[in-house]
């Protein structure tokens, strides 16, 4: 039962698994990081709550994304285990 209580207790969380442990990954974030600054310095006050507006968007979608990404996952696993079992079960 303890992969149930993790799950439901919300200690469960592939993005931070792969966020946390993948060299790529931290490098891409940090040239984000870097570009973003460069671009925000380089724009008006107005351009900036434009990025932001699109940032914020960008981001609802990526959520989105992740979490029907995560459930189709789940899914897929649910019917891999069927075809494990035995016929009998």
């Amino acid at each position: 039962m303890k992969f149930f209580e993790e799950l439901f207790s919300g200690q469960l969380h592939p993005i931070g698994d792969v966020t946390s442990n993948n060299p790529e990954y931290k490098l891409k974030a940090k040239e984000l990081a870097l570009y973003s600054a460069r671009l925000e310095g380089a724009l008006t006050e107005e351009q900036k709550e434009l990025l932001w507006q699109y940032r914020d968007t960008h981001s609802d979608i990526t959520n989105i994304l992740q979490t029907e990404a995560y459930r189709i996952g789940v899914i897929h696993g649910m019917k891999m285990k069927e075809e494990l079992e035995p016929p009998d079960r």
